[in-house]
């Protein structure tokens, strides 16, 4: 029977064996050679690529989409759906200034990691390239006329052999994406990542060449009647029976590129750990510990891409805390304390609609159906409020529609004085006088026709329904731009 302690000691061992084994991920587990360095790389690379396009262009679609509603809103004020413009563009302008710091936050550190992880697959693939894998045996010729001496007091002999290099140029790894295909979830693994496996320094470092020069008989007297081989014999010899000789018969043995070793990414080997510090000092191979310092700091800065509030359903819109915050703001101008929670929700119910009405339909859709028309320097022009964001021409569109705006609202101030101008004209006139087509006469005074009045009346009076909520007051920049 084992003892306990044995029985715990194994315990331990194959714990640690599990663990061993769960934290080495496919991806970097699969790299062997270093054309399975330079794809992972590129894979890498191009991950953290996607974070900084997908980001822009939600930051693009958002700015997109608050041009939109700001022209909405402004176009339907006095309108009930102002209200629900309104939201879906502060929620959008919300969006968009997280996704913008985001960016400025974070990109230049995913920025380097895309760029130092391009830049080691570059210097990799030059290396493979260009390294000289083998130096084949070539032609051998002998010299008897005089030479200066190098090995003698007198003058030396000379066989020389030719050592013709083959590289790997042929080679330029582009079988490996697919007979290894787990290099493909470099991206979907790093979250896990602790350790790279990554070409040593070494490898850019020149080797020994060790050459073997071999040596039979008196060589001396060598007259090099016979070449062959990688070497230079006496005549009536051949190669493997000669009775004085000199040359290189066997290629020397180059040192291959060794197999990539583990570079921790992290100081403790631990996912949430301090990153590995960079190389001190300038140099131009980008190191494993560069790498693993930019690796681990972009993993660091993930972005995330922001929701578009346009495309969000309703549930999901009563739901939001910064919805109900920014509803609230909207119709009450302020968000007093310890507002319950089915208060916020109602208070989007009021702009949007109740759970289950669509959006899309309600809001946005109808957009693509109102046309900005105009003219400029005598050529008619036309925009609609759903392509308005992604115009050539925004700014033109934009400035229509706060100019029909304004004018409306000077429209509706023209009519509102006359009305009240009617009023006054009545007040002022004399008994005699008072009977006309808009004021009588009710005791000693003459005053506005009762028709007239109620008439007026009711189109003030608000005829949207309990639910709704009609916004009539011009933005702040319409009423500065009012006289």
């Amino acid at each position: 029977m084992l003892s306990s302690r044995l029985v715990v000691a194994f315990v331990i061992a194959i714990t640690a064996a599990l663990r061993t084994n769960a934290d080495q991920k496919e991806s970097t587990t699969a790299i062997s050679t270093l054309c399975d360095e330079i794809v992972y790389n590129q894979n890498l690379a191009a991950y953290f690529g996607s974070q900084l396009t997908e980001a822009r262009g939600r930051l693009s679609e958002l700015n997109v989409d608050l041009i939109m509603l700001i022209s909405a809103y402004t176009r339907n004020l006095g309108s009930p759906k102002a209200g629900g413009y309104g939201l879906l563009a502060a929620l959008t302008a919300d969006a968009s200034s997280k996704q913008r710091e985001q960016l400025t936050t974070k990109a230049a550190d995913l920025e380097h990691a895309v760029n130092l992880l391009k830049e080691r697959a570059a210097q990799l693939r030059a290396l493979k390239e260009t390294r000289v894998k083998a130096l084949n045996i070539g032609a051998a010729a002998f010299s008897g006329a005089p030479q200066e001496h190098k090995i003698s007091s007198a003058a030396d002999k000379t066989c020389t052999v030719t050592l013709n290099p083959s590289t790997d140029a042929d080679d330029k790894c582009e079988k490996t994406p697919t007979t290894n295909a787990k290099l493909s979830k470099a991206g979907d693994e790093i979250s896990q990542l602790i350790k790279l496996k990554t070409t040593s320094e070494a490898a850019f470092t020149p080797a020994a060449i060790a050459v073997p020069v071999y040596a039979a008989g008196t060589i001396g007297t060598l007259n090099g009647a016979v070449t062959t081989g990688g070497a230079c014999m006496h005549s009536g010899d051949s190669l493997g029976s000669a009775s004085h000789g000199v040359g290189i018969p066997t290629p020397p043995v180059l040192e291959a590129i060794k197999a990539p070793t583990e570079t921790s990414i992290t100081q403790d080997d631990q996912v949430t750990g301090k990153c590995v510090e960079k190389t001190e000092g300038s140099h131009l191979i980008v190191t494993p510990q560069d790498l693993g310092h930019a690796v681990c700091t972009a993993r660091k800065a993930k972005i995330t891409q922001e929701r578009r509030p346009t495309q969000l359903s309703t549930e999901e819109l009563i739901n939001d805390g910064t919805a109900q915050t920014y509803a609230q703001l909207i119709i009450k101008l302020g968000v007093k304390a310890g507002v319950d929670e089915n208060s916020r929700k109602a208070a989007v119910r009021t702009l949007i609609g109740k759970e289950g009405s669509n959006i899309q339909t309600a809001l946005i859709q109808p957009l693509s159906q109102i046309n900005l028309k105009y003219e400029m320097s005598g050529a008619k022009k036309e925009l609609t409020l759903a392509s308005l964001g992604t115009a050539a021409d925004v700014g033109e569109g934009l400035a229509i529609t706060f100019g029909q705006q304004i004018d409306k609202q000077k429209s509706t101030k023209i009519q509102t004085g006359a009305k009240n101008n009617d009023k006054k004209q009545c007040v002022k006139m004399e008994k005699n006088d008072c009977d006309s087509e808009k004021c009588e006469l009710k005791g000693d005074k003459c005053v506005e026709k009762e028709g007239l009045k109620a008439e007026n009346d009711s189109k003030a009076t608000n005829t949207t329904g309990s639910n709704s909520f009609v916004i009539k007051k011009a933005p702040l920049l319409l009423a500065v731009l009012l006289p």
